[in-house]
């Protein structure tokens, strides 16, 4: 029930400055937007794998998983957003 509500708040918040971030943005000669390269790599990463995963190592590793999965929690989205902000750096054009 709570879930519910948080997701249609937060649909209510977020979506128009989605929208707006996803129409506005300078496209690149291939037609995507910095914007668009950057939430599409990071939602390769971000999966419901996540969700199958962290509830597996809860219920075979008990809570003492919890503190492990924060560690490699941290240290992965560490290294996802330099990945993700070097590539936005470093990018080329095509042909280029």
């Amino acid at each position: 029930m709570i879930e519910n509500i948080v997701n249609w708040l937060n649909g209510i918040l977020w979506g128009p400055v989605m929208i707006y971030g996803i129409l506005v943005g300078e496209k690149s000669e291939a037609g995507v937007t910095s914007f668009q390269a950057l939430t599409l790599a990071l939602s390769g990463r971000v999966g419901t794998g996540n969700i199958v995963g962290t509830a597996s190592a809860i219920a075979f590793g008990g809570p003492g998983a919890i503190f492990w999965m924060w560690v490699t929690a941290f240290v992965g989205a560490s290294t996802a957003y330099i990945e993700s902000t070097l590539a936005q750096i470093y990018k080329v054009k095509k042909n280029g």
